[in-house]
């Protein structure tokens, strides 16, 4: 299993998303079923933490004995505005006017 995720990492890197999709991508040679059994085992052993449905990281230690957790603004950027330089999305209303600076609402 450690292979697989070092797989993972070295194509993702730590405390990124990585979706189920891009998962079953990187694992190709095995069964889907299982690949969602190996996803178990890493999650429950703490090789990978499930973000949430179908989004998965591979944390850090951190100093006082825990994991890193992950940004939900790197999940959304990830997921629906852009990846690896490809643009396929972008921001609009609140979250526009506030990386412009123009408002103060969070």
């Amino acid at each position: 299993m450690e292979n697989e995720i070092n797989k993972l990492i070295k194509r993702y890197g730590y405390n990124s998303p990585v979706f189920t999709e891009e998962i079953l991508a990187a694992w190709n040679g095995y069964s889907r079923p299982w690949i969602f059994r190996l996803l178990k085992e890493a999650v429950k052993s703490g090789l990978l933490k499930k973000y949430s449905y179908g989004v998965y990281y591979i944390p850090l230690p951190v100093s006082l004995g825990g994991a890193s957790a992950l940004s939900p603004r790197a999940v959304m950027e990830k997921r629906y505005i852009r990846f690896n330089g490809a643009v396929y999305g972008y921001y609009s209303g609140l979250a526009l006017l506030n990386g412009l600076g123009l408002s103060a609402k969070a």
